[in-house]
């Protein structure tokens, strides 16, 4: 971290990956006050490169160990494959660095405490990259239902699906590159009820569809928070994804005295 002659707080970012979705992140960071990239890497030098030169960025690195070990890096952004999360955070952390990991952080519950254990060990900052926490729509949504607004919130219902062609060479199918659609999708309508409960269900409840490729398409979830002998009103989550076809895409808070919809779920 350093200061910019204007004396703002300055955050030197190192990008790891260079898809799509990295490119759409260091878009965003150019909208950031005090945010600057100052590195990528990616798995090829001239991928890399080819990165580096697309967004003006002056360093490029062929392997995450390089650019974790940059002195210029403050914080860095995971944008790979699911299943290199875990290695790519673990190794910035461990060279002190701060790391925001897009979802999912891990592909397991246990890498992910391990990655929180490390950073607390190292004593810096670490976040899954879960966007829809921080778009103004769903702050909003979220003061009303802690202000008592629509009363107490007993249903979450939340989906979230577009059409998708099946294919092994897809990320999206292809379980290998960490493929299927409760870690790509799923997440966000179980955030939307994790949002407003804070805790994690008693009771879950799930069936889904399976392709040739091993990786679940679709599926449906019913999550049940807290129980009966708590005394407290109901709290039930009724969520669907789908990656073969397009759903409304609305989230909605169930309220005892109203409701709360957003949509689309995950970018409102």
């Amino acid at each position: 971290m350093s200061s910019s002659s204007a004396g703002a707080r300055e955050f030197r970012w190192g990008i790891m990956g260079s898809g799509l979705i990295s490119s759409d992140f260091v878009h965003a960071l150019g909208h950031v006050p005090g945010a600057r990239v100052t590195a990528v890497a990616a798995r090829s030098l001239s991928k890399a490169k080819e990165f580096a030169a697309k967004h003006s960025i002056p360093a490029a690195f062929g392997s995450y160990e390089d650019l974790s070990r940059a002195a210029d890096v403050d914080i860095v952004y995971v944008g790979t494959i699911h299943p290199a999360h875990f290695e790519c955070a673990k190794t910035a952390i461990t060279h002190g660095k701060s790391v925001l990991c897009e979802k999912p952080m891990c592909m397991t519950a246990t890498e992910a405490a391990a990655l929180v254990k490390l950073a607390k060990a190292h004593n810096v900052f670490l976040m899954e990259g879960m966007w829809t926490r921080f778009f103004p729509a769903v702050v909003s949504a979220l003061d009303l239902v802690r202000e008592g607004k629509i009363g107490d919130v007993v249903e979450v219902i939340s989906d979230f699906g577009f059409a998708s062609k099946v294919s092994e060479s897809s990320r999206l199918y292809n379980l290998d590159m960490g493929g299927g659609g409760l870690l790509d999708i799923g997440i966000y309508v179980i955030a939307s009820a994790a949002f407003v409960w804070g805790c994690e269900p008693v009771d879950v409840r799930a069936v889904g569809w399976r392709e040739p490729t091993g990786a679940d398409s679709c599926g449906v979830l019913a999550l049940k928070y807290g129980t009966e002998a708590d005394g407290g009103p109901p709290r039930i989550a009724s969520l669907t994804y789908s990656m073969r076809t397009l759903t409304k895409e609305r989230t909605i808070y169930q309220g005892t005295r109203g409701k709360i919809t957003l949509r689309p779920s995950h970018c409102p």
